[in-house]
């Protein structure tokens, strides 16, 4: 009889303490060692050659110590510009990448950001920028020129004008001083970017009538034109360069 009891008592007590040895893992301190992180967010996007837009990134950190990682843009094509903010922090964070393109070329341009940190060095994380032509080719106009202009029987002359956009008429400009160098006084001329024209439809500002066509791109438009004064006082044939300053 205690035989028996002897037998129950130990498997009872297997039953709370002959479990299979638990295999024990060491710590590991999630925040030791060198920083490991990534970058997501960044992803191909389409721009006009002259715009602005933004881009939430995320800086996720992985493992390692805390540390900041810094972000940069490197080796951009001309006219296009990128910034963060905030341009670093310690891993994980947000940050809005503002992409700005001024007159960039059409095409598509492979992007590089990079990441820095002290003790990772650089790293770097790629995206497709696509920059597609003007909706409204006047945008790409936009800015101070310089005119100089040989107009027969007047003369040589070279001063200042300013060109806007219309605010009404697409792939309209309109450029003030043209011909007079002031400001207060000014035409408008029509754009074709297919062709790369510009034309001068007839009309009259200050008293003078004025028509002409030429070429031009973002930075220069040659153009020849006539100036003919009412009165009979002006009547000029002129050929000009439009040179942004």
């Amino acid at each position: 009889m205690k035989k028996g009891i002897i037998i129950a008592g130990f498997a009872a007590t297997c039953l709370f303490s002959c479990k299979d040895k638990e295999t024990l893992t060491p710590y590991y301190n999630p925040n030791s060692g060198d920083l490991s992180y990534t970058v997501e967010g960044l992803r191909d996007t389409t721009i006009e050659q002259l715009g602005a837009l933004n881009m939430q990134v995320f800086v996720k950190k992985l493992s390692g110590s805390a540390e900041n990682v810094k972000l940069n843009a490197n080796g951009l094509p001309a006219g296009i510009e990128i910034s963060f903010d905030p341009s670093q922090s310690e891993p994980s964070y947000n940050t809005i990448a503002t992409i700005k393109t001024t007159r960039a070329a059409v095409g598509t341009y492979p992007i590089s950001i990079t990441g820095s940190s002290s003790t990772t060095g650089l790293k770097t994380f790629t995206f497709n920028l696509k920059v597609t032509p003007y909706s409204n080719a006047a945008l790409g106009q936009e800015g101070l020129f310089s005119e100089s202009h040989n107009c027969a029987p007047s003369g040589s002359n070279t001063f200042d004008v300013n060109i806007i956009a219309s605010k009404t008429m697409t792939d309209r400009i309109i450029i003030q001083g043209f011909w007079s160098g002031t400001w207060t006084n000014e035409i408008y001329a029509d754009l074709d970017p297919k062709t790369g024209t510009i034309n001068i439809p007839q009309q009259t500002s200050y008293g003078i009538d004025f028509k002409g066509s030429g070429t031009y791109n973002e930075n220069k438009i040659t153009i020849t034109y006539t100036a003919v004064g009412k009165s009979g006082t002006v009547n000029d044939n002129c050929t000009a360069t439009i040179s942004r300053k």
